[in-house]
């Protein structure tokens, strides 16, 4: 019987927890979500919902830091970079609380202990999980400017992804697909936290640019889910 151990991605994470709390490498960070990413895809593959929550407790405090160092790579207004680095100091002190918790190390012991997952029932759960992306990209298509269904269809492309990754398939034209939908999530992202910036109502042409650039992305991202669509429609 062939099975799918979690060991990559568990080690992987034990790996960039101390990058991440240094903080001198942004993309320690950036690999404690990925990790957390794969491992939920991975217990989503062996039906198991036991530590899910503990991940998304992690993958909070990682993102919330891991937005920000995306959104500073930016060309910023001087006001906006200023708040955003305020926020940044913040976000770190809550993630090094995170990593700091004994939550953190009952998951790491938890999932070591995990068993390994049947192939075959790893393989018949990405049917399902491709099922679901698939309906996401339909709802997604009828409203093309509806950017909450956009995120909705790039988060599913991603689980599609880290499942064949998972199971041995290909990857490579699922990652391509939903790397499209990344820069939507940027400016998304970039105008939520405008939204919070005490120095917000100086900034609207700035703003402006960034809608722009939202719609364009949008259109860009849903073009390419449908000249790509059958790539998951075939895993189903």
């Amino acid at each position: 019987m062939s099975v799918i151990p979690l060991t990559p991605s568990l080690d992987h994470l034990r790996e960039h927890i101390p990058i991440a709390r240094v903080g001198d490498d942004v993309e320690g960070v950036h690999q404690v979500r990925v990790a957390t990413r794969r491992l939920d895809v991975w217990l989503r593959l062996a039906g198991q919902r036991t530590f899910r929550d503990d991940l998304a407790w992690l993958r909070r405090g990682a993102s919330s830091v891991r937005d920000l160092d995306v959104v500073l790579e930016r060309d910023l207004p001087g006001p906006l970079r200023a708040w955003l680095v305020e926020e940044h100091q913040v976000a770190r002190t809550t993630l090094i609380e995170c990593l700091d918790d004994e939550r953190l190390g009952a998951l790491l012991i938890g999932l070591s202990v995990t068993p390994p997952v049947d192939a075959d029932r790893a393989a018949a759960r990405l049917r399902r999980i491709a099922r679901r992306c698939w309906k996401l990209g339909k709802a997604a298509e009828r409203s093309a400017g509806d950017i909450e269904r956009i995120h909705r269809l790039r988060r599913a492309l991603r689980r599609v992804r880290y499942g064949l990754e998972w199971t041995g398939g290909k990857a490579k034209p699922i990652k391509r697909l939903q790397d499209s939908f990344g820069a939507v999530n940027d400016h998304a992202v970039t105008i939520a936290l405008l939204e919070r910036c005490p120095a917000r109502a100086g900034l609207a042409d700035f703003r402006s640019d960034l809608e722009r650039r939202l719609r364009e992305g949008a259109a860009g991202a849903i073009e390419g889910w449908r000249a790509s669509r059958e790539l998951v429609k075939a895993l189903r």
